[in-house]
């Protein structure tokens, strides 16, 4: 035991060390370099980006959108490049107005054709009472010309009868009455 206490006081004092007490140190150099490379591979599968979304609170934000015009037409004006950053509501392209703006002046000129029709209509309807009654006082001035013309056909109609008047004015008092008659009807 005495030359263990002496081996043990030589290593202290700088002797050579023991082979047991001598540990390889490749192990641990091993060890730390595996767990370096562990920490490094869970963090670029955390922090680098790619292409596959998940989530876990189901919310998914785009960072793209695809848009579609309300009407059809001819671009004249784009107001953004690719991969843009675009707020809501900026203007993404500009449309040619020209085929609205003949749709609307041929909508506008239609209309106005429209409307002055219906004030010719307007008028129209306006100017029937004159016209209503313009027909009528000549309606009454044909029945009054007909009851003259019923009188000289009797009349002439007995005349020629009895001899006394001709037949031609007889005939002349039948063709006014019914000329006055079909002007009546008429």
């Amino acid at each position: 035991m005495a030359d263990d206490d002496a081996k043990k006081d030589d290593n202290k004092a700088g002797g050579k060390p023991d082979d047991r007490d001598r540990r390889p140190r490749w192990p641990i150099l091993a060890a730390i370099v595996v767990l370096a490379i562990f920490i490094v591979v869970v963090l670029a599968i955390i922090f680098i980006p790619t292409s596959r979304v998940w989530t876990d609170d189901a919310y998914v934000q785009v960072h793209y959108a695809s848009i579609a015009p309300r009407i059809s037409g001819q671009i004249s004006a784009i107001g953004v490049d690719d991969n843009d950053v675009v707020p809501a509501g900026r203007e993404l392209v500009q449309l040619d107005d020209r085929d609205q703006l003949a749709a609307v002046h041929l909508a506008e000129a239609q209309l106005a054709r429209d409307t002055a029709q219906l004030a010719d209509r307007l008028a129209n309807v306006d100017r029937q009472p004159s016209i209503i009654a313009q027909q009528d006082s000549q309606i009454a001035a044909i029945k009054a010309r007909m009851i003259i013309a019923t009188a000289n056909q009797r009349r002439y109609a007995t005349l020629a009868a009895t001899g006394a008047g001709s037949q031609q004015d007889r005939q002349q008092a039948d063709s006014q009455l019914a000329e006055l008659q079909a002007e009546l009807d008429g």
